[in-house]
């Protein structure tokens, strides 16, 4: 597969991703104006790079940061990786991975508005 049709697959998937979670958002009840976020919102938050919001050290290789995962209890394999070039992020050891969204989720053990609210907000 040519990489423009890949890249235009990854896009419309992107899309439809972040409308199924505004319909989501919009169906429980989150009517409350200081409750929405909005497209540009998403795509603003996962901007903010991964690695800003990582406490440990990060050693660099390529365009590859490596580091201790926070989200497992192993204090000596580094298995933590995080890319600079797609702003995301992947433990080898607990399959952990994502975007800059699902790391704040997981790190703090939020909701994906909360993720959003606390990444724009920093």
């Amino acid at each position: 597969m040519s990489e423009i049709k890949q890249n235009n697959q990854k896009i419309l998937k992107e899309q439809f991703v972040k409308k199924a979670v505004l319909k989501y958002l919009a169906k429980d009840g989150f009517g409350d104006p200081k409750n929405k976020i909005t497209d540009l919102d998403i795509i603003r938050a996962k901007s903010i790079p991964v690695e800003s919001f990582y406490f440990g050290h990060l050693h660099k290789r390529g365009n590859i940061l490596i580091g201790l995962c926070p989200f497992h209890n192993d204090q000596h394999h580094p298995n933590l990786n995080i890319y600079k070039k797609t702003n995301s992020f992947y433990c080898f050891a607990c399959s952990a991975g994502g975007t800059v969204i699902d790391f704040m989720m997981k790190s703090r053990n939020c909701s994906f508005l909360e993720a959003v609210k606390y990444i724009l907000k920093t």
